[in-house]
């Protein structure tokens, strides 16, 4: 454990180099762009100074070796070094060798100067050993730095001398100044002019990073879903990600409007649930406790108590089942899928409905042959639930009728009635949970069965609707997607009766 804890122990120096960049991202950028700049710009000036010095010595040294040569031609040809050595030796003028800045020495093997130019002003050149042939060297004399190249030559008279030929690098130098004046001073205002450029340049395309990381600080302080990062016309990555960021903040914001919505939602139902059932649960209380402390009742207050009993219970369990069905609506479990026989359906639904309708008439006003694809059960129950609430609302001798036609790509379902109808004050609200248009009607229903009904048409991919006035009945409409394909039978009805619909929550305002 000691070696792996030392193995993994930070290293001083790594924390010690990170603290000394810059801590933020333009500077950074700006840092690394002048360190390659001024790097390659550096080695960029090294490398011509250094051509050009090597050119401008070449180019020295090559004249000093054309000097040297004609100054071995001229001496090749003066009679006066046939007869001995140690004589002295005139140099002649500059302009024989057409340059004035070259300056001759000659001395013989010893050493012994034997003449110079005049421009050397007395001065002598160091000498130096040419055992081993030509060679340049430089030497200063008088505070001046000379380029001299010396050879040994031999005259035809057998006479050994030694000629020196040299020029002034003032004029090289003063040039190699300037090149280096030059160069750093390009440096230093090509370094200067980067930076302000990428330095402008840099917070121009990281502004919207700054604007991004400020809102995203706002949100965070305050928790406004709201704010934005103000978008421009860029294109580039930077402005990809301040349009992603807005993208999900109103997709945030979207979702935390839906939380919080059915958050409301929830505890509106669960208080409008619990109201639902303190009634039920207090009758059914209330009759328990009477037949317990009343051992000698009557046959007949017997009975009615049992009655009222399980008619509670009953409507209690109608509730409990609309409430899980409204559950499973909020969770947002999927219906099964499946084609559908929708004439079929609907008539086998009618005939059960008519049996139980007395004195009401349910009628069949056209079946179109259409197929959808959907939950044959709960397109069962959407159309129970609408029958259901006609038959609770419309009167004696009134009349229901059921039509099915085709509506483009959807299948129209229509349920019309001629019962009391419904106030135009009250039509945006009938979907609603537990809403009754008389709230002192609360034992007709629950308040749930159209919230159903329009959970069941919107899961089916349609939609539901409703047209209504007071005194002239109501019809509601149910639009659904069609399957592939159409059904050619007529729908048969049943003669048998199938039975109550116990259990089914169907209630309308």
């Amino acid at each position: 454990m000691g070696k792996l804890a030392e193995g993994k122990r930070p290293r001083t120096w790594d924390y010690g180099l990170r603290s000394l960049l810059p801590r933020s991202l333009r500077a950074r950028l700006t840092a690394w762009h002048l360190s390659v700049l001024g790097a390659t710009m550096v080695l960029f000036s090294c490398v011509l100074y250094s051509l050009l010095a090597r050119n401008l010595y070449s180019q020295v040294d090559q004249s000093l070796v054309e000097r040297a040569t004609q100054v071995r031609r001229v001496l090749d040809h003066r009679d006066r070094f046939q007869g001995g050595t140690g004589d002295a030796i005139d140099i002649p003028p500059p302009d024989t060798f057409a340059f004035a800045d070259t300056l001759v020495q000659i001395t013989d093997s010893g050493g012994k100067v034997l003449g110079s130019s005049d421009a050397l002003h007395g001065r002598a050149l160091p000498t130096t050993p040419t055992e081993h042939g030509p060679h340049f060297s430089t030497v200063a004399v008088g505070g001046e730095h000379l380029r001299v190249y010396s050879t040994p030559i031999v005259l035809d008279g057998g006479v050994s001398l030694v000629v020196q030929v040299g020029r002034s690098l003032s004029e090289v130098e003063a040039t190699l100044r300037a090149v280096r004046l030059l160069a750093m001073s390009c440096v230093g205002i090509l370094t200067c002019v980067s930076w302000l450029v990428v330095s402008a340049m840099a917070g121009s395309m990281l502004r919207p990073l700054a604007q991004l990381a400020d809102t995203a600080q706002a949100v965070a302080s305050s928790g406004d879903l709201s704010k934005r990062v103000q978008l421009s016309s860029r294109h580039d990555e930077v402005g990809r990600l301040a349009r992603t960021f807005n993208l999900m903040l109103a997709r945030l914001q979207e979702s935390d409007a839906h939380l919080r919505g059915l958050l409301a939602s929830q505890r509106r139902f669960v208080a409008d649930a619990s109201h639902e059932l303190r009634t039920p649960l207090t009758s059914i209380r209330g009759n328990a406790a009477m037949l317990r402390q009343v051992p000698r009742m009557s046959e007949e207050d017997r009975t009615a108590a049992l009655e009222e009993i399980y008619d509670e219970a009953e409507r209690m369990s109608r509730l409990v089942n609309d409430l899980l069905t409204l559950a499973r609506a909020d969770s947002g479990i999927s219906l099964r899928r499946q084609l559908v026989d929708l004439p079929q359906l609907v008539g086998v639904v009618v005939a059960q409905v008519a049996r139980l309708a007395g004195d009401k008439s349910v009628s069949i006003e056209g079946l179109a042959p259409i197929q959808v694809r959907g939950d044959p059960d709960a397109l069962r129950q959407l159309l129970l639930i609408l029958l259901d609430n006609a038959l609770k609302y419309t009167p004696a001798g009134g009349r229901i009728t059921v039509g099915l036609e085709a509506g483009g790509d959807a299948a129209v379902l229509k349920v019309a009635d001629t019962g009391i109808g419904i106030p135009p004050e009250h039509l945006p609200h009938i979907f609603e949970r537990f809403y009754r248009v008389d709230p002192a009607r609360s034992g007709c229903g629950s308040g749930l069965g159209l919230a159903i009904a329009r959970w069941l048409a919107e899961a089916h991919g349609g939609g539901i609707q409703v047209e209504s006035a007071p005194g002239r009945g109501s019809t509601f409409t149910v639009r659904l997607p069609r399957g592939a394909g159409e059904c050619s039978s007529e729908p048969e009805l049943p003669s048998a009766t199938l039975g109550a619909r116990r259990g089914v929550a169907i209630d309308r305002p």
